[in-house]
């Protein structure tokens, strides 16, 4: 349906959307749930980079590269180029994302990847090096049927 996008980008589009106003962990956690949501929804990846298993939570390293002299302080900048190389669907999946997850602070949004029976924990407790991404689209078709069934 769409290429794949490069994580940093997808980055620089929550920031962008912040205004600057988000911590590296922000920043990381954001782009874990756009790439969920994207396998849930499209079936597709949407950045080809694969999730890894840090002690934090999920990590794509390529983010954390890029913001991680930062530490935990606000980042304060993004990229100011067009973001373009978005699909429209894409775009509309970030938005979705932002307005779910972007008024959470780091610590609530690892809090929420670190959930028994998360992708990430399930990958922790087996002593694995990434998520696979099977694992991670089965959670968030789960998270949907959970909606879906609520609303009824």
């Amino acid at each position: 349906m769409f290429k794949k996008v490069d994580p940093v980008k997808v980055a620089h589009y929550f920031l962008r959307k912040a205004n600057g106003r988000l911590t590296p962990l922000q920043v990381q956690k954001l782009v874990y749930y756009a790439h969920g949501w994207s396998l849930a929804v499209f079936d597709a990846p949407l950045s080809a980079e694969s999730v890894e298993v840090w002690p934090y939570g999920p990590a794509v390293a390529s983010v954390y590269h890029e913001f991680k002299q930062y530490g935990a302080n606000i980042i304060g900048r993004y990229s100011r180029k067009e973001l373009n190389g978005f699909s429209p669907e894409q775009e509309a999946l970030l938005d979705r994302v932002w307005d779910q997850y972007g008024n959470l602070d780091g610590i609530q949004l690892s809090m929420l990847t670190h959930k028994p029976g998360s992708p990430w924990d399930k990958a922790f407790q087996n002593h694995e090096r990434f998520i696979r991404e099977q694992l991670i689209k089965d959670y968030f078709l789960d998270l949907i049927k959970r909606s879906e069934d609520n609303e009824q």
